[in-house]
């Protein structure tokens, strides 16, 4: 499983999104990047790209852009949480049962608590295990970050033409974990088994004292490693801006250019004039995405 698949990362997050905890990254990106108040795009392999911290003042004005209002800038204290496997839906989990005239999978003791089979039954599919906290970081409110957007986009897309096909998000909460598997296969007949030790009876809370059988590289699971002061993103909320072009928006019917307007809304989306080409307009589509703030 590498970045390099083609689609796998959309098709990941995609699925992952019956979660409701936001864009999910394939390959989990640091948190040292990642992180509530950052902006950025994604690309076709998935990979995160920063352009600025948007609750830093000195981030803001070096890149020549609008300082945001910090009357409402709230963060909240870190929240923290156990998750069992989280799966996409194309995947489907049982246990099975560890009695002695039973087959046990290949990697996996016979002193192991549970025994989990993950079966896909579509083209594609992934599991995810953070094991030990999963921990959400992240703001109050997104209304503060959502004005600063709307205030700043024409020099976004001046400054940054690519967020224009790739999009553009803000950061406004994120899940994090330190110890973090996955994998994602795309062949039907192949069955994921692991196994699970340390005294745990359930696997709906894998706790640091968690041990987990069968997790090797061998078949298919990535464990991406974390420095000293670092964690893992799994999960980001926030704002997502998506822009269609709006051919001679700017000029009237008798094809002259109509007086130039600052702002201007088609339902609740924001019209700008097209830094590129004079005559045209974009409509700005706007979209909160992820788990509540609060």
């Amino acid at each position: 499983m590498t970045g390099n698949d083609d689609g796998l990362p959309q098709q990941y997050n995609a699925l992952m999104s019956h979660h409701k905890l936001g864009y999910a990254f394939y390959e989990p990106e640091s948190s040292l990047v990642v992180k509530p108040g950052s902006c950025g795009y994604i690309d076709g392999s998935g990979s995160w790209h920063p352009i600025l911290n948007v609750a830093s003042d000195a981030e803001a004005g070096k890149a020549g852009l609008g300082m945001i209002d910090k009357a409402g800038v709230i963060k909240l204290a870190p929240s923290t949480r156990l998750w069992g496997p989280k799966l996409t839906e194309t995947v489907s989990s049982r246990s099975l049962s560890m009695s002695a005239d039973v087959p046990i999978p290949a990697g996996i003791p016979a002193t192991a608590n549970a025994l989990v089979e993950f079966e896909l039954h579509s083209d594609f599919g992934a599991v995810l295990l953070c094991k030990g906290d999963v921990t959400k970081r992240g703001y109050a409110h997104d209304d503060p970050f959502r004005k600063w957007a709307r205030a700043n986009m024409s020099q976004l897309l001046q400054k940054y033409p690519t967020i224009r096909t790739s999009g553009f998000y803000v950061v406004t909460n994120t899940f994090t974990s330190k110890d973090i598997l996955v994998n994602g296969w795309r062949t039907k007949s192949n069955k994921v088994h692991l196994g699970f030790g340390g005294g745990v009876e359930s696997i709906a809370n894998i706790s640091a004292n968690t041990e987990i059988y069968g997790a090797t590289a061998a078949s298919g699971w990535i464990q991406p490693v974390c420095k000293a002061n670092e964690e893992k993103v799994v999960f980001f909320g926030g704002l997502k801006y998506e822009f269609h072009t709006l051919t001679h928006w700017m000029r009237d019917s008798n094809g002259k250019f109509k007086e130039k307007v600052q702002e201007k809304w088609r339902g609740d989306n924001l019209i700008i004039q097209d830094p590129d080409v004079e005559a045209d307009a974009l409509e700005v589509k706007e979209a909160r995405f992820g788990a509540a703030s609060n």
